[in-house]
Order: structure tokens, then sequence, then C-alpha cells
């Protein structure tokens, strides 16, 4: 699970005091199956159902032949591709890079029809995976995911919380010599929590992810990393208050709790 990326100080001190914004591109050629597919992955986002998920990316892949011009149907292909990494990563960390790999081949496409900050940030986070899982191309990917965050960051709307939200999990579990460490990532984190008061995705193509839950979870393994299991307990607590059936709550923040020896 340790993601070690190689990342600067001072990146991390400007985005943590202010952010330029430029215009996003606009979308085109969408397909009208995609808002469909778009609302399915929001109400699976948090499971860790894989079969369930796998006919999620079938569908994209369907889309993808029959709109052949459109990038949402990567954009999708390349979110449950992640979604289905972070369900396989537990227990078979080769095929979770597998879908990595995949997710980035898809949000490659989409940066070339549609370059923005959603796609720039969603490669962020893919590079940032990838280069947890290989040792001997961590500094590859770790730079990669640390360029196309300062871009998203530049790129994007300073009240979304999603960069805020991947800033915060790759500083989690990157050494402050880097840039990274808990302090940072809980600045970030906070952050995030506080952009989802007044943040709504303006899109209606575009996933919402980035929402309190899913932050809440990743504060609540923040506060295991810095041993304080009563703190992470509560945050647990309110993400699943949220999302009672988030898989990466109960399937792996919880159990950590559960072994942890205060």
């Amino acid at each position: 699970m340790t993601r070690l990326l190689i990342v600067i100080t001072a990146f991390f001190s400007f985005h943590l005091t202010g952010l330029t914004v430029t215009a996003e591109m606009q979308p085109s050629s969408v397909c009208p199956e995609c808002y469909s597919l778009k609302t399915q992955i929001e109400s699976a986002y948090f499971s860790h159902d894989g079969a369930s998920v796998r006919r999620l990316l079938v569908q994209s892949r369907n889309l993808i032949d029959q709109h052949p011009g459109a990038w949402h149907p990567h954009y999708y292909a390349g979110l449950i591709n992640v979604q289905l990494g972070n369900i396989e990563r537990p227990d078979n960390r080769d095929r979770a890079y597998q879908h990595y790999t995949d997710a980035l081949a898809h949000m490659q496409v989409v940066q070339e029809r549609w370059p923005s900050a959603e796609s720039t940030i969603v490669l962020a986070d893919v590079y940032g995976k990838l280069a947890s899982l290989k040792t001997f191309k961590m500094l590859y990917y770790g730079n990669l995911s640390k360029n196309r965050l300062m871009d998203a960051f530049r790129m994007g709307d300073e009240r979304s919380p999603k960069p805020y939200l991947i800033a915060g999990i790759e500083s989690m579990w990157t050494p402050i010599v880097f840039g990274g460490g808990t302090k940072r990532a809980r600045q970030f984190l906070e952050k995030a929590l506080a952009a989802t008061l007044n943040w709504q995705e303006q899109d209606r193509l575009i996933v919402r992810w980035a929402t309190r839950a899913e932050i809440l979870a990743h504060l609540a393994q923040l506060e295991i990393l810095c041993k304080r299991p009563s703190e992470a307990r509560q945050y647990a607590t309110q993400a699943l208050g949220l999302v009672p059936d988030y898989g990466f709550v109960l399937r792996d923040v919880l159990p950590q709790l559960d072994e942890y020896i205060d």
C-alpha cells in the first residue's frame, strides 16, 4: 500500500497557499449512452464487488467501439480500471498493475482529445499508483505523477476538492525528505474536506468523486499512520455514516484498526 512518489517541497508549499486557474476546454462528441454509464459508475464507486465493476468496464469498451471519436468512454474506462486495480491490489498486485496500466492507456487518449484538469488529475493518480507497485519504475512514474499534479492545480478550479485529495494521498505515502509527510497530507486532506461544502461538479458527464466520504476515509488512513486509532475510528465512522457499504473502509481501514495495538 505504501506509495513513494518523488515530489518537491516547493510544489506542495505553493499549492497550499494559492492556485492559478485557467479555463478548461469544453467537451465534444458526447455519446448519449454515456449519461447512463456515468450514473452507474457513481453508484458503484465505493463498491468492492469486482464482478459488478467489471460489467461496467465491458459497457465502457462497447461504447468505445460504438463511438470511436468520443473521449467520454475512454474516461469512464480509465476510472473503472483504477477502481478494479484498487479492488485487486490487496490480493493480486500484478492484476492491479495491469488495471492501472490499462487506465493509463485510456486516460492518455482522453488527454489527447480533451486536455483538462479532470483528465490531468486522474493521470496524476494513475502514475502514482504505478509508481507504488513497480520499484524499478518508481522514479519515472513518480516524476510523471508530480508533474501532472502540478498541471492539474494550474488548470483546475481552486474550489474543487479533487486535486487536494490526490495531493493528500500522495503526500501521505511520501517521505518528508521528498516533500511529503503526514503534516502536509493533513493540510491537503483538510482543504479537500472543506472544499466539498461549496463544490458541485458542473459537467454532467464528469464522474463525481472526491466526496466527503472518500476524504474522510483517507483521513482515517492518515490517523492510522500517525498512530491515532481513536481519531481514525471517528473518521471511519463518519465515512460509513455517509456510505455504509464503503469497501475501502470496511476491507482496509477497519481491519487495520482491529489489529492496532495501542
